[in-house]
């Protein structure tokens, strides 16, 4: 009884440590993805496509090896942020 004890007791401290490293991995964890935004900030030419326009309203800007971009001013994700023209093609893009 006593050895029975004994190895429970053994194993309770060493399972101790084991769920304190998960529970401060979660947390970390949790503290980052507060920290880093869920979607990358609009480059400033898809900003300044949209200056004057409402959103909805067509847009377009000189992107990547001066390709021309058209798209649609949005507000970002769930209709936050800035006004920013939204690639038609890119659907990887929040609305």
């Amino acid at each position: 009884m006593k050895q029975i004890f004994l190895n429970t007791l053994c194993v309770s401290f060493m399972l101790v440590p084991a769920v304190s490293f998960s529970s401060e991995q979660v947390n970390e964890n949790q503290n980052q993805n507060l920290a880093e935004p869920a979607h990358p900030y609009p480059p400033k030419e898809a900003l300044e496509a949209c200056n004057s326009k409402a959103e909805g309203a067509t847009c377009s800007f000189m992107g990547r090896n001066d390709r021309t971009v058209s798209g649609t001013c949005h507000k970002g994700p769930r209709g936050k942020g800035p006004l920013a023209c939204k690639p038609e093609n890119n659907a990887s893009m929040p609305q």
